[in-house]
């Protein structure tokens, strides 16, 4: 937490506060809420590619705003796992002794915000705004256009 909190510290201080007011020490427990977000869909909150593929998953998701659960399933997101699972395994950074540990629990926390941002956006009528903002920073980040992609048994696939 503490270094995530000041890394994003130097690029936007504001969400760096935000975050450790939100889910620092004594605050919301963001593994017991991720844990609560993947379980339907089979995954385990102590795994990092089971991180990232809730991470991405969760992405395309509010890209395509796509509300129903039941829509995304299983099977769907076990795709994505095995899509981009070797990614991680294949990243010598990752190999790491608790490297892959860190950049699971920041995915975690990175899940569980974009969720709760989501859910803000759409109780506050800012949907659209915000899926823009989370379709930008995947592509930014990822190179993902989920706009331009769907979700399969394989993982994305374009549309």
């Amino acid at each position: 937490m503490d270094g995530y909190v000041s890394r994003l510290k130097g690029n936007n201080p504001a969400a760096s506060q935000a975050v450790a007011d939100n889910f620092g020490p004594g605050k919301y427990d963001y593994g017991s809420i991720f844990s609560g977000l993947v379980k339907p869909f089979g995954l385990r909150d102590n795994d990092a590619v089971d991180a990232l593929t809730a991470y991405l998953v969760l992405g395309y998701m509010i890209v395509n705003d796509v509300r129903d659960d039941q829509t995304v399933t299983p099977a769907l997101v076990r795709g994505v796992r095995t899509q981009f699972g070797p990614l991680l395994a294949q990243n010598a950074k990752l190999t790491a002794a608790g490297v892959a540990g860190q950049v699971g629990e920041e995915l975690k926390l990175q899940t569980v915000i974009v969720q709760g941002g989501w859910q803000s956006a759409i109780r506050e009528g800012a949907l659209p705004a915000y899926r823009q903002g989370i379709g930008a920073q995947f592509k930014a980040k990822w190179g993902l256009d989920f706009a331009a992609l769907t979700l399969t048994g394989k993982g994305f696939a374009p549309k």
